[in-house]
């Protein structure tokens, strides 16, 4: 895909993301299946099934869970620190990194989760 058409893709995600953030909430689960196209073209960040809701002290999953697909999780997630907006913006610039790349810039660690994960 173009870089200008990435650009506009990853910027589109993040204002959702921007506005779920500033309610408080981490989607957790940023990457390219949960990015989406409506029928008139708008870029829509949807499946906040294991998003981190953080009013109230709500605890939503049990500590030291991690919770996402690995290949576009933080550092900070797979080491199993507390849930917070750098999460999603990490991923959503791997997901950018893919658009304009081609690939996922970990591809070749796909099939080994220890070398992802260092």
């Amino acid at each position: 895909m173009s870089p200008l058409f990435a650009l506009h893709v990853a910027l589109e995600a993040a204002w959702g993301l921007d506005a779920a953030h500033e309610n408080q909430i981490i989607h957790r689960d940023v990457k390219p299946d949960n990015i989406v196209f409506t029928a008139d073209g708008m870029v829509k960040v949807v499946d906040f099934s294991i998003a981190k809701i953080i009013p109230y002290a709500m605890r939503t999953t049990q500590r030291n869970v991690r919770l996402g697909t690995a290949a576009y999780m933080a550092p900070e997630n797979l080491a199993g620190n507390e849930a917070d907006a750098r999460f999603d913006v990490y991923a959503l610039g791997l997901v950018l990194w893919e658009m304009i790349a081609g690939r996922h810039p970990f591809r070749d660690a796909f099939d080994d989760r220890t070398k992802l994960v260092n």
